[in-house]
């Protein structure tokens, strides 16, 4: 995690070696052997601030199609399109979502991905809210600038598709324009 570390004292002898690193990336300062500060340039701290915000929107707008699709799956408003793969409105609706890059995948593709192989997302439950009806890990796939974003049950391998977000990426670009 830390890339480049230096201490308080080196920071007073070797400004322009830390100056340098900070150029790169976020630099930790030590002080007694544990980090307490940071130093880093502008460009690094803007580039980090809209890191963060496209983070933030991806996690809100993932959170609202789970939400949105866990809600369906409770009231039993869900369709199994495969062997064990099931679909809600949400991640109908959200193939046609305007945020959402073109091409979007169509909705026989995502079908195909999930019925061939339900575990080849990366896991991102630890992101977003546990309470979910369907009782699945949540797992997201990239896909031409946005992320399918479905659950899956460990012990029964079945995948509950909720819905595609922009990725982090597109959100970054929003962010930059000022959206």
């Amino acid at each position: 995690m830390y890339e480049s570390i230096f201490t308080s004292t080196q920071l007073k002898t070797n400004l322009r070696e830390v100056k340098a690193a900070a150029d790169k990336g976020i630099v930790y300062i030590t002080e007694n052997g544990v980090v307490e500060y940071l130093f880093m340039s502008l460009d690094i701290y803007n580039s980090e601030v809209e890191r963060i915000q496209a983070e933030a929107r991806w996690e809100v707008s993932a959170g609202n199609v789970i939400r949105w699709a866990s809600d369906e799956f409770a009231r039993g408003e869900f369709d199994e399109v495969a062997n064990g793969v099931y679909r809600t409105r949400t991640f109908t609706e959200s193939l046609a979502r305007p945020d959402i890059p073109a091409p979007a995948p169509s909705e026989a593709t995502a079908i195909e991905y999930f019925s061939k192989s339900a575990g080849i997302g990366l896991d991102v439950s630890d992101l977003l809210e546990r309470a979910r009806p369907f009782g699945g890990r949540v797992f997201k796939l990239y896909y031409d600038g946005a992320d399918i974003i479905y659950e899956r049950r460990d012990n029964t391998g079945e995948i509950l598709l909720c819905g595609l977000v922009p990725s982090v990426d597109q959100f970054k670009a929003l962010v930059r324009e000022g959206r």
